[in-house]
């Protein structure tokens, strides 16, 4: 930003710029840079910082520039005193000073009538840095002659500022899941995220995989570092926002109205900074995570109890206080019932707190803790990757003395983490053996729900994958049993390919359970249909409702941020954008492993190398490599991508993938099977593409077993790229071509190679290959079309320039070429791609590029 300032006052016709620097967003850093910047620049720079005291002494500001104190009754002698001085500290007599008023708010109204003149007069560039708004303050009043807009705002920070900060400590862009965690712990307040950049720094934590970095800051929340920064910014929070920061913290305030209440308005630092964020019209929450957690823990007793009395009536409406008030009555030392806290466990655990619903069920009370308490544990526990420690754990709960309340919670809450063990058949016997057990023991043969529950893991334990266990499992979610059962139920029959992602009874388990309050189902009824959709090459309508359910929630977990780097990739690639694809793709790599999801990162790295399969990246090979291994006792969904895994490791040995892909072919359901044929026909080298074309009868006989729309149409371009390939891009095939650009660029690509394609199809394809100007250097078919039959380099980049309007005069000058050469590549170029003019560039983007 402060070169973005110097920039604007670069040509002398703008000499004057306003800064707003609100609440803790790196004033001085920014006044620093600036005043380095321009003296790097060869400008003179002075600098003076206004004082409190001085907003009421006529001249305070312009005195601290000058040797003596100027006299007060002679306005004309203090301004020539004050040249005098600007024009000491040129370097030479073309040379302009640059001053750089710091807390400029606090000047007094003479030094800001001098400063205007001399600014009015050219003698001076001046830059005020401000924590107010120049019409808001009569002391600067002046300054609105020289038309004080505001030319930059220092508040948080954005996305694309925090990644480029990250990447200069790693030495590579952070993965989305890193950015988000980041934004979510810090709310991109300045200081907050410097101090996280400097523990970051110091601590060297993060992780580089395939060109990005994984930076897993949810070690660091609690590093001393970072502790007393929090506590010396809060420190400068005024007492009344303090109050409001603290009670939002606790509260997690939906009313906007009580806020404004207790702040007089919303024109508060502590809103303009980012520490309280207004998110849609009504709710107010805390914008940095990490000084949330700080007040909680830190308050003390007494000010805890006073602040929660008299916020109350801010907090009228709430008729359930959630899981943050016990939170902090466990910080500020308050006795805690065993209810409350098994009780705000669960809430905790429901909305994805995982870390906090933890805390709570670990809380020292000196007491033992209850069932209810130690289930809850287990299920933070479980949701946070260690999923085979807790299901030991729920085994020996079982066997203990139980109630009635604590068999139906330890069932349920046994029920939700079950499917994160899917094709663990010993955790499902044991968990019926058990559950049968109880029912005998305590007399529950009339319990509807926990007959429902063993009759589900029954089920699932005695699977054989026989012809009726889909019409079974179909038969279970019409009884519209209760959501952890239907969570089972639909999560085991999508990863044992049971039930097909078009499936009514799928979409009506889908349509539930997006609305169940449970962030973790919600999350892995996601996960696993995501997954699912990409091997059928169909959709299910109502996925998209169910992710909006979840951005929607204030929580950030790193392996939703993967979920979503991996829903991104596939739509990039069936955008055609096969290179933020594969971006995308490393991203959910990376992060699905950072957050101990070992099988969804398996599944994205095999994603990865099955779309670059020349990439050298140990983490990424050895996660393809664990996947290979772990077949035998993965999930037939796993064990569908994990065929894809003997595609990437014969790149070059024809005869070796000759043999993969016929058993891909012979394994594989026809969907993933045409999925990996497509993705050697794109990615791999010209031998492996001649293999492809003589499988022509078995790709066809593939793409007809396959209900996917999609997978068809990338059977069917498969079965004719090698035999007539113009024969593509005419009707009626080339109107089903344009709903899929992924597979319209390879059509388009083996047509323009063809030999006996005409000139007009030919200039046809050029013109669809380079419109946008896509990048297909990472896909080698079609590169390689381009490379032989489009444009040449020297003809594209003279066909951008001309699209941007540059006369033939104009591009020769900037290319150093004579306008005669211009003109010849030109015709040329238009001549491939059957245009009369310059005219026919618009069409086509380029000059966008």
């Amino acid at each position: 930003m402060a070169r973005e300032v110097l920039d604007s006052m670069a040509d002398g016709i703008q000499n004057f710029s306003v800064v707003l620097a609100h609440f803790a967003s790196g004033q001085a850093e920014f006044s620093f840079t600036l005043r380095s910047l321009a003296a790097q620049n060869r400008k003179n720079v002075l600098t003076v910082s206004c004082l409190p005291s001085e907003l009421n002494t006529p001249f305070g500001t312009v005195g601290a520039l000058l040797d003596e104190t100027p006299n007060q009754a002679d306005l004309l002698s203090v301004m020539r005193q004050l040249e005098s001085r600007v024009f000491q500290s040129k370097a030479s007599l073309s040379s302009r000073t640059l001053l750089v008023v710091d807390n400029a708010q606090d000047m007094d109204q003479e030094s800001a009538y001098i400063l205007t003149q001399l600014v009015q007069a050219r003698n001076l560039d001046l830059v005020l840095i401000t924590t107010e708004p120049v019409k808001n303050l009569a002391n600067l009043e002046p300054f609105e002659a020289l038309g004080a807009e505001l030319s930059t705002v220092l508040g948080p920070l954005t996305d694309m500022q925090m990644a480029d900060a990250l990447r200069r400590i790693t030495g590579a862009p952070p993965t989305s899941g890193s950015l988000a965690m980041i934004r979510s712990l810090t709310g991109g307040i300045y200081e907050v995220f410097g101090s996280l950049c400097e523990v970051i720094r110091g601590e060297r934590v993060w992780q580089l995989v395939a060109g990005y970095s994984v930076i897993p800051v949810e070690h660091l929340l609690e590093h001393p570092r970072m502790s007393d920064a929090l506590r010396l910014l809060l420190d400068q929070v005024e007492q009344d926002e303090l109050e409001v920061l603290s009670a939002v913290s606790l509260e997690r305030i939906s009313s906007r109205e009580a806020v404004r209440s207790a702040l007089q308005g919303e024109n508060s630092s502590i809103i303009d900074s980012g520490l309280l964020t207004l998110r849609g019209e009504q709710e107010v929450v805390v914008g940095a995570a990490l000084l949330s957690a700080l007040i909680i823990r830190t308050i003390s007793p007494a000010e805890a109890g006073r602040l929660l009395e008299s916020w109350t009536s801010f907090a009228a409406g709430q008729e359930q206080l959630d899981w943050r008030r016990t939170l902090w009555k466990v910080a500020a030392g308050e006795a805690v019932s065993e209810e409350e806290l098994a009780s705000s466990a669960q809430q905790a655990n429901a909305s994805g707190h995982y870390r906090e619903a933890h805390e709570l069920t670990t809380a020292p009370t000196g007491r033992k803790a209850s069932v209810l308490r130690r289930i809850q544990e287990l299920v933070a526990i479980a949701s946070s990757g260690q999923s085979l420690e807790a299901m030991a754990e729920f085994a020996q709960l079982a066997e203990e003395p139980l109630s009635l309340v604590e068999i139906e919670s330890l069932t349920s809450s046994w029920m939700t983490v079950l499917p994160l063990l899917v094709g663990h058949e010993t955790e499902f016997e044991k968990a019926q053996t058990l559950w049968t057990e109880l029912v005998g023991l305590y007399g529950l043969e009339d319990n509807e729900q926990l007959s429902a529950r063993i009759h589900a893991v029954r089920f699932i334990a005695d699977n054989d994958g026989a012809a009726g266990a889909a019409m079974q499992l179909k038969g279970i979610i019409a009884q519209r049993p209760t959501a952890d059962v239907l969570f089972l139920v639909l999560t085991f029959g999508l990863e044992n390919m049971l039930l097909e992602v078009d499936d009514p009874e799928v979409l009506a388990a889908v349509s539930i359970l997006k609305d169940d309050r449970s962030f973790g189902i919600r999350v892995g009824t996601y996960g696993t249909a995501l997954l699912a959709q990409e091997v059928s090459g169909k959709e299910i309508a109502v996925l998209s409702e169910l992710w909006r359910t979840l951005v929607g929630n204030e929580r950030v977990i790193r392996h939703l941020s993967a979920l979503d780097s991996m829903r991104r990739g596939w739509e990039a690639e069936r955008d055609g954008r096969c290179e933020q694809c594969t971006a995308e793709l490393i991203q959910a790599t990376a992060d699905f492993a950072a957050a101990g999801m070992a099988r969804h990162a398996q599944y994205a790295a095999i994603n990865v190398m099955a779309r670059n399969p020349l990439l050298e990246d140990s983490a990424v090979t050895a996660l393809v490599e664990d996947a290979r291994e772990g077949v035998r006792v993965g999930s037939p969904l796993f064990t569908e991508f994990t065929s894809l895994s003997g595609l990437i490791a014969y790149q070059d040995d024809v005869p070796a993938l000759t043999k993969s892909l016929e058993e891909l072919v012979r394994g594989a359901s026809p969907a993933m099977a045409l999925q990996g044929l497509w993705h050697v026909y794109r990615f791999h080298s010209g031998a492996a593409r001649q293999v492809i074309s003589e499988m022509k009868e078995r790709v066809h006989y593939l793409s007809q077993r396959t209900s996917s729309p999609r997978y068809r149409l990338i059977g069917e371009v498969l079965t004719r790229v090698n035999d007539h390939p113009e024969t593509l891009v005419v009707s009626p095939h080339v109107e089903k071509l344009q709903l899929h650009p992924e597979i319209a660029a390879v059509g388009w690509a083996a047509a323009l190679a063809s030999d006996s394609v005409n000139e007009e199809l030919a200039a046809n394809a050029r013109r669809y290959l380079y419109r946008g100007v896509k990048n297909y250097s990472n896909i080698p078919v079609v590169s390689a079309a381009l490379e032989a039959h489009g444009l040449s380099s020297r003809e594209l980049d003279i066909a951008k320039r001309a699209a941007r309007g540059k006369s033939n005069k104009q591009i020769a000058a900037q290319m150093n070429l004579s306008v005669r050469t211009v003109e010849g590549h030109l015709y040329r170029a238009f001549a491939k791609l059957g245009l009369k003019d310059r005219r026919g560039l618009a069409p086509l983007g380029l000059e966008k590029t």
